[in-house]
């Protein structure tokens, strides 16, 4: 009876857990992305580099060799010519498809803005600051007491620009204080965060301007 109440339990702590596996699924893919294309420009390099061998081998062979060395090489010559061939237009398709994932990303950035704690993306089922973040050479802003901080699934802690758009924390924040206070994909205003056991660590950061979201 008490393996049964246990089971019943986590089956129950697994059906309320928050969906959190997409963001990591897709920041995966990206990485992925990134390695094919570094293979296929090395594939792309490495082909040109066997057809001047083999261009190089053609002269050696009329020079030195006799009909049938020519010929053979020749033919080496057009069989590394259409592996080069074929491996620039791989590069140049993955180069492709990472302009249109650039250009995703950056509608899919544009659309943090109509995202927040309360407002969930349906995709993730919650709201990850880590998704919409974009760097940039934006003024440092000092935080207040009203404005919200996030923690994103990368243990980093994020804020919301005056533009609507999603910044990063800079200072102690940043350093991971918020630890047991905000879970990943959570949130609180900097006043709630202050009010509770970390309010003179934070308070004296925020007094001195060390907390920014930039």
């Amino acid at each position: 009876m008490r393996n049964l109440m246990i089971s019943i339990t986590a089956l129950a702590l697994l059906a309320g857990a928050p969906v959190v596996g997409k963001p990591n699924d897709q920041r995966e893919d990206r990485r992925e992305d990134r390695q094919d294309r570094r293979e296929d420009r090395r594939d792309m390099q490495q082909s040109r580099v066997r057809l001047q061998d083999e261009r190089q081998d053609v002269r050696q062979a009329q020079r030195y060799g006799s009909r049938n060395d020519v010929a053979r090489e020749k033919f080496d010559v057009q069989r590394a010519r259409q592996a080069y061939q074929q491996d620039t237009r791989d590069w140049k398709k993955s180069q492709k498809r990472a302009r249109q994932e650039q250009r995703a990303d950056a509608r899919y950035w544009q659309q943090g803005r109509s995202y927040n704690w309360n407002r969930p993306d349906p995709r993730y089922n919650g709201y990850y600051a880590e998704n919409y973040y974009r760097a940039g050479n934006y003024r440092p802003y000092q935080l207040q007491a009203g404005d919200r901080v996030y923690r994103g699934n990368d243990n980093r802690y994020y804020c919301r620009r005056s533009d609507g758009t999603t910044g990063l924390i800079i200072g102690a924040i940043g350093g991971g204080v918020l630890g047991n206070v905000i879970a990943p994909g959570g949130s609180q205003t900097l006043g709630t965060i202050i009010g509770g056991s970390l309010g003179a660590i934070l308070g004296n950061s925020i007094g001195r301007g060390n907390v920014t979201c930039r």
